[in-house]
């Protein structure tokens, strides 16, 4: 895919650019791929000699170190055969203090310190001094030099170290690891032997205690002899440094993650300092790898700056299980291999640019009818089509030419095009007119509003469109549609604005005009909504409808004096309409709602009137049998249950008979049932048909004669109530009024016994007066 964007990027430069870099990628590449080989073949030559030179290095220091330590046990386990010793340990404790034989062996000590002093360089001897402990682990004698008169060693209990057990147990001549010393600021060296009686029986140990310094300046005497910047370090078995020729301060720190109890192990040892764990540990996971699988010779990055790269070579003593290891930066040992490319780098770029000034020339004499022909062309760009190119070659060059010229002939079928396109977007509007008119015959205004905003940046492609209605107190503008993810979220907050407030919604529904911010930055009062970062023009326009205002259609865009006098108008037209369909739907809703009402008191009248009649007629069932019609006592439906609950026909059979049990339903009320048995199996879709009909018909009359048997009752009700009332007024005195009126209601309410009493005395519990 690269590589395809690459060519057609190739492909869209000029004829110059393309001869000038083909001549250098014919240039570069060769020399390009030879300053490679040859960069790499250095490199691998000087990383072998760096490896032969650090190795050979790494090997002498290792060997120092083993002879250093062969050495001293050598000379420690000669020295602990000395008679004074074994005489001295075999004296009583309190015959030792003071004892001609102390004394013979503090000069003997004294000689022994003052000629290894001799043969150190310049006087520097690492030697401590001497230690004598007797059998059971106590230092009873010591050489070492304190301020003072008093000797911190002495009377120190050592049975648990190394030191004392491996030679008075297993008597063996024993060298200590580098360890932290209990007195002093170095680390310390210990070399040991036992010393036995005449029997051979162990009664006591010789220690000479070296400064672990002596390490340390082995591996620093070493730097630089490998090469410019080479330096050592000394490794234990658990990584710890002991050495290191160009950061003492690392020493007695491990390059390895310890866990908690490998760590107090060591520190209990004396390995390792009391410190916290991130103080004990420079992690460097190059270097940790390369000695656990004890390579000779790997790379490390320098852990501390992460930039510097070192070439390790590393050699394994024969006396300790330490790790002698020299590092080189490659910086340095490959610095001719640097040296060697800059030249050939150098030496190339000399010869690309006398390729590039030979590609150069090349492409001018190529490139020159070209920009002729391009000026040509940028003429007729600005309109001057009269213009004609001069074909001078069948060459490519010649081609396009002819192409050019037969372009100008095509630009006037390019500006017809131009016009249609024009027209189309006229005919555009006009649509869109004429979709916002069939719009407005929806009854639904909540689909009705969301499909003109859809409609609206659908068609129009603006950013923006949202519809607001006026809520019912007249005081907000609620957004009831909008598009756009910020539509949404604006309709899930339940978005309003003020009318008349600091919005050109509400500002266009205040005034009833329309709002319009060609560039929104210099409009005073408008609503910025953070969700609508992009919006560059507004328009707001009002919803009339007749005299009233009902909302506001809103029309953002990314775009600034988007709106035109055109689409001002159209959006207007459109608005008109919206809110002519949204009040249309408005008052069908408010009919259907009416409508709706209406139905219910029906039902609910209907539902008393027929209650009523069944109280005063009890069982009104009816059965046709044999020719004949009579009231059963008790009719028999068996599916009167189920028929009410699916409120349509219910079959059943019995043996040879098939039963068919439908409702009467009137204004969705079941008024009755009709119950009819056949001995034919099953009923026929055009029986079903009729009895539909049938029983449709009959619900229908039987309701009107219930309606007009109720009337007669009413009429009747009210004409025995108006008799009673003329009887009463043609009565002439108070005692005949008295009589009508008892005669005629005991008649009427077939009452047997009635009186009226008329007094004037007051209750015997008189009820308050009301307030």
């Amino acid at each position: 895919m690269k590589f395809l964007n690459l060519l057609n990027l190739f492909n869209n430069w000029s004829i110059r650019r393309k001869l000038i870099a083909t001549f250098f990628v014919i240039t570069v590449l060769p020399l390009g791929f030879l300053a490679f080989l040859s960069n790499r073949a250095s490199r691998l030559s000087l990383t072998q000699a760096a490896n032969s030179a650090l190795f050979s290095l790494a090997s002498q220091t290792a060997e120092s170190i083993d002879s250093f330590i062969s050495n001293e046990m050598e000379v420690i386990q000669i020295e602990a055969q000395f008679p004074l010793f074994r005489d001295y340990l075999n004296l009583l404790p309190e015959q030792k203090k003071g004892s001609e034989l102390e004394k013979q062996i503090q000069n003997y000590f004294d000689n022994l310190i003052a000629l290894h002093e001799g043969l150190s360089p310049e006087n520097q001897s690492y030697l401590l001094g001497f230690s004598i402990l007797d059998r059971s682990g106590t230092i009873i004698f010591d050489t070492h030099r304190f301020s003072g008169n008093t000797n911190p060693y002495l009377g120190l209990d050592w049975s648990d170290r190394h030191i004392y057990i491996q030679p008075i147990l297993l008597g063996v001549t024993y060298s200590s690891p580098l360890e932290i010393p209990e007195q002093g600021e170095f680390s310390s060296i210990y070399f040991s032997a036992r010393i036995a009686d005449t029997r051979n029986n162990p009664i006591g140990v010789l220690v000479v205690h070296y400064d672990g310094l002596i390490i340390q300046e082995i591996i620093t005497e070493k730097n630089d002899l490998a090469g410019a910047g080479s330096f050592g370090a000394i490794f234990d078995e658990n990584l710890i440094y002991l050495a290191h020729g160009t950061r003492p301060d690392l020493v007695f720190k491990t390059v390895a993650e310890l866990d908690a109890t490998l760590l107090a192990e060591l520190q209990r040892m004396k390995r390792l300092p009391q410190v916290n764990t991130s103080e004990a540990i420079a992690i460097s996971p190059d270097l940790q790898a390369g000695l656990q699988r004890n390579l000779p010779f790997f790379s490390v990055t320098d852990p501390l700056t992460g930039e510097v790269t070192n070439q390790v070579a590393v050699v394994e003593l024969k006396n300790r299980p330490w790790q002698v290891a020299f590092f080189q930066p490659e910086t340095i040992f490959l610095e001719p291999a640097r040296q060697q490319t800059a030249n050939i780098l150098l030496f190339s770029g000399v010869i690309t640019l006398l390729s590039l000034s030979a590609a150069f020339i090349a492409a001018q004499g190529l490139s020159t009818p070209i920009t002729r022909l391009t000026a040509i062309a940028e003429k007729a760009a600005e309109g001057d089509l009269s213009l004609q190119a001069e074909v001078t070659s069948r060459d490519e060059i010649g081609v396009l030419a002819q192409t050019f010229n037969s372009m100008t002939a095509q630009l006037h079928l390019s500006l017809k095009e131009l016009e249609e396109r024009v027209y189309k977007r006229t005919n555009l509007l006009e649509v869109s007119t004429e979709v916002g008119q069939a719009a407005s015959a929806s009854l639904n205004s909540d689909e009705l509003i969301k499909t003109v905003v859809n409609l609206i940046t659908d068609r129009f492609e603006y950013y923006y469109a949202a519809i607001f209605l006026v809520d019912e107190l007249g005081e907000w503008a609620e957004l009831k549609a909008a598009t756009g993810e910020a539509g949404q979220t604006l309709l899930a907050r339940q978005h309003r604005l003020e009318i008349g407030g600091k919005s050109m919604v509400g500002t266009a529904i205040f005034i009833r005009q329309a709002r319009i911010a060609l560039d929104v930055g210099e409009e005073p009062i408008r609503f910025n909504n953070p969700l609508l970062p992009a919006t560059r023009s507004e328009i707001a326009l009002p919803l009339l409808a007749g005299d009233a205002v009902i909302g506001a259609l809103d029309v953002q865009s990314t775009e600034e004096s988007a709106f035109s006098e055109q689409d001002i108008e159209t959006l207007q037209n459109m608005a008109n309409q919206v809110a002519i369909a949204i009040q249309n739907a408005r008052l069908y809703q408010q009919a259907q709602q009416q409508l709706a009402e209406i139905s219910r008191l029906n039902q609910s009248l209907m539902r008393e009137g027929w209650s009523a009649f069944f109280k005063t007629n009890p069982n009104p069932a009816f059965l046709y049998s044999n020719n004949q019609i009579s009231a059963p006592e008790l009719p028999d439906f068996p599916s009167i249950d189920q028929v009410l609950h699916e409120r349509g026909p219910v079959f059943s059979h019995s043996g040879e008979q098939a039963t068919l049990t439908m409702p009467l339903i009137h204004r969705n009320q079941v008024i009755g049932l009709l119950n009819l048995k056949s001995t034919k199996r099953d009923w026929t879709q055009d029986d079903l048909t009729i009895l539909n009909a049938v029983t449709r018909q009959a619900a229908l009359a039987l309701e009107n004669a219930r309606l007009v048997e109720a009337s007669q009752q009413l009429a009747a009700r009210e004409h025995q109530i108006n008799q009673i009332t003329a009887n009463i007024h043609n009565a002439t005195n108070m005692e005949a009024i008295l009589k009508t009126t008892l005669s005629e209601l005991a008649t009427v309410l077939n009452i047997h016994d009635a009186n009226i009493q008329l007094s004037t005395a007051k209750p015997a519990h008189p009820t308050p007066p009301r307030s």
